[in-house]
């Protein structure tokens, strides 16, 4: 028998890891006395038959050595190579062999008050360090994945879907790789239209020179709404990527491997995903030509991820309009509930010259007007400071020399309460007239009030005033 001698734990036993560090190698240390007390048992005895002691020798020594492998496992836990849960694992199979051990050997079993060191609950620093850990190992694994992506968990999360869905739809649109370079060119705003050709600019926005691009796909994705066309003033046509263009060619990105390698494999898989749904042959042919529009519910699954930059880039320009917005407020910006300011009339210095009798009329004139335009521009500061005076008095009426205000009548009762019973007038809607675009039919005509000379005068008569009917 192998005795291994027990290295003691000097570090903290206090922790969980080095706890089942520790029950592992009293476990292996029971099992292994155990074994040697079964062996002992086999040399003591005077029979000449001991094959039931060498069973139980082999039973326990097996049971023995495998304790004390669960115990060399967990002690490699200090070198960094396996978690704390792991540790835990063995201590606890080192247990269960030292129990089998002793049970095997016919001794005392004293192992199994080693689950309960095991079981016990955590302290409240055990499991605040627990999750310091935890918080510790998502914080590198975050930082690590935004350098690799540029991106946060909710944007990763967001381009992972898209290349899901991806797989899923872009199979589905039978595009080659042409139909996304004239995609590519129409979103770099390289892309128009010209003499029944369409054309690549050399550079974004100029729409003359360039060179040719496939007329097919690019009648094609613009008759499957793909492309919008902008005329310009000497009839050229701007071609951009619709909505619907622009999120089928992020998926055509993300799943490059759903792009057929020629038209003619495209064409064939198109006519075979529409041949059930026509009966002609001609039918067939026309609906494989066309090219199918994305499917809406793939409009409605993609979502734009954003990097960390373009988050960045926001965030400072907004922060740039909200301090011109606060330094626009400071310095007064729109206050609509003041009055404007203006220029005021009084003079506050007289520095006329003599003047003649005539001068003298014109400035009383002048200066007659200059105390009127004052007393209205107080009596209009005068409303402003308290607007709620001005309810006292009619709509655009301002109060002058000499005039009498009169009070303001009292709001109008609602016309349910005047006619509770008449609140509404139903009309027939026959008697509704149609609208413009709507062609007029015998049904949106109002009814003729003239009689009708087929009839009888009483069946035109009203029921009311036909004698016979009364």
């Amino acid at each position: 028998m192998i005795h291994t001698e027990e290295r003691p734990v000097t570090e903290d036993p206090q922790s969980r890891p080095r706890t089942g560090i520790r029950v592992a190698r009293t476990a292996a240390a029971l099992a292994e006395a155990a074994a040697d007390e079964a062996m002992n048992a086999v040399c003591r005895s005077r029979t000449g038959n001991t094959t039931h002691l060498d069973q139980i020798m082999h039973a326990a020594h097996k049971e023995a050595c495998q304790a004390r492998k669960f115990a060399d496992w967990t002690a490699e836990w200090e070198n960094g190579d396996v978690a704390d849960h792991v540790v835990i694992g063995y201590a606890s199979g080192a247990v269960d062999a030292a129990i089998r051990a002793q049970s095997a050997a016919g001794v005392e079993v004293t192992a199994a008050a080693l689950r309960a060191q095991l079981e016990r609950p955590l302290t409240a620093v055990e499991l605040a360090e627990r999750e310091n850990e935890r918080r510790r190992a998502e914080a590198q694994e975050e930082a690590e994945e935004r350098a690799a992506t540029g991106m946060d968990s909710n944007n990763r999360r967001h381009a992972e879907n898209n290349r899901w869905f991806a797989q899923e739809y872009v199979p589905e649109l039978g595009w080659t790789t042409g139909h996304v370079r004239v995609l590519e060119s129409a979103a770099d705003r390289r892309l128009y239209w010209r003499n029944r050709q369409a054309w690549r600019a050399a550079r974004p926005g100029q729409w003359s020179g360039g060179r040719k691009i496939s007329r097919e796909r690019t009648e094609a994705l613009y008759a499957a709404r793909f492309l919008t066309a902008d005329r310009q003033t000497d009839g050229t046509r701007v071609l951009t990527p619709s909505p619907m263009g622009a999120i089928a060619l992020e998926y055509a990105r993300l799943h490059p491997a759903g792009l057929h390698n020629s038209d003619r494999a495209a064409y064939e898989d198109r006519y075979a995903r529409v041949a059930s749904r026509h009966k002609r042959r001609d039918d067939k042919k026309a609906a494989a030509r066309r090219l199918p529009p994305l499917d809406p519910a793939a409009m409605n699954a993609y979502r734009r991820p954003v990097t960390l930059a373009e988050q960045e880039a926001a965030a400072q320009e907004s922060a740039e309009q909200r301090a011109a917005t606060e330094q626009w407020d400071n310095e007064g910006g729109h206050r609509p509930d003041l009055p404007t300011p203006r220029p005021t009339t009084i003079r506050t210095t007289d520095t006329r010259p003599t003047t003649t009798s005539s001068d003298k009329a014109t400035e009383q004139q002048a200066d007659q007007a200059d105390a009127e335009a004052t007393a209205a521009a107080e009596r209009i500061a005068a409303i402003h400071r308290t607007h709620h005076q001005q309810l006292e008095l009619w709509p655009r009426e301002l109060p002058g020399p000499g005039h009498v205000r009169r009070p303001r009548r009292a709001p109008r009762p609602p016309i349910s309460t005047r006619f509770p019973h008449h609140t509404h007038t139903h009309a027939p809607a026959t008697w509704i007239a149609p609208p413009l675009h709507t062609a007029l039919t015998g049904r949106d005509t109002p009814p003729t009030t003239e009689p009708d000379p087929t009839r009888t005068a009483d069946a035109n008569t009203d029921s009311r005033d036909n004698l016979r009917i009364r």
